[in-house]
């Protein structure tokens, strides 16, 4: 399914916005004990893998770019080859029993977050942050950060919303290059995207088989 036509008014600010209530994280998602760089031996890293009706990025992966029109930050697009795709490690900043955890891409200088143009955030694309804080985020632009979930390993954002119907999507387009973004299930919107979820698949574990990190 896609969705093209011109913006119509956002019905709620994403930043103060959940999609799917009280969801606990999955226990399976196996979250950092300590972030550092480069991460621990034995830490569990993961690919988010496209799930999809579509057949052109069903089981394609996410991995960032450089920065574009869309983005002042390394922005996610899919990739079709496991290979290229972004690993990345979970951890929980905040009291233990609390769902929300933060993602970064291979180390602690390299956070994932969602950020799109104010005030009304209908796409809040996937980006590569670095170490985002609150006089980081550019000015119009809504960013949160440290709001994901994984119930059943499929990713999600719990942020607080009212809104039930966001989904990740894959923008499409010559500008937009198949990047990622959490729609918000019900502004239309210029560009085709194409609903997908973001499935957390096991890549391998830091200093025992990912590549990059065991010396030949």
């Amino acid at each position: 399914m896609k969705s093209s036509s011109i913006i119509a008014s956002a019905l709620c600010n994403i930043a103060s916005a959940s999609p799917l209530g009280n969801i606990q994280t999955d226990t399976s998602v196996e979250l950092s004990a300590k972030l550092l760089y480069p991460p621990q031996k034995n830490t569990q890293m993961y690919n988010l893998q496209v799930k999809s009706d579509d057949a052109n990025y069903n089981g394609s992966y996410a991995t960032y770019t450089n920065a574009s029109r869309t983005s002042v930050y390394p922005i996610y697009t899919v990739t079709k080859t496991q290979a290229a795709a972004t690993k990345f490690e979970f951890y929980n900043h905040t009291a233990q029993g609390n769902p929300r955890f933060s993602a970064y891409a291979l180390d602690d200088r390299q956070e994932a977050a969602l950020m799109g143009p104010g005030p009304a955030g209908e796409l809040l694309y996937l980006v590569n942050a670095g170490f985002p804080t609150s006089k980081s985020i550019p000015a119009g632009m809504l960013m949160e950060w440290a709001t994901f979930i994984a119930p059943n390993n499929v990713l999600g954002v719990d942020d607080g919303s009212l809104l039930t119907r966001r989904t990740f999507v894959v923008v499409e387009g010559a500008n937009k290059n198949n990047t990622i973004a959490l729609w918000d299930g019900s502004t239309r919107t210029w560009d085709d995207i194409v609903p997908i979820t973001l499935n957390l698949v096991k890549a391998c574990k830091w200093k025992v088989d990912c590549p990059e990190s065991v010396s030949p």
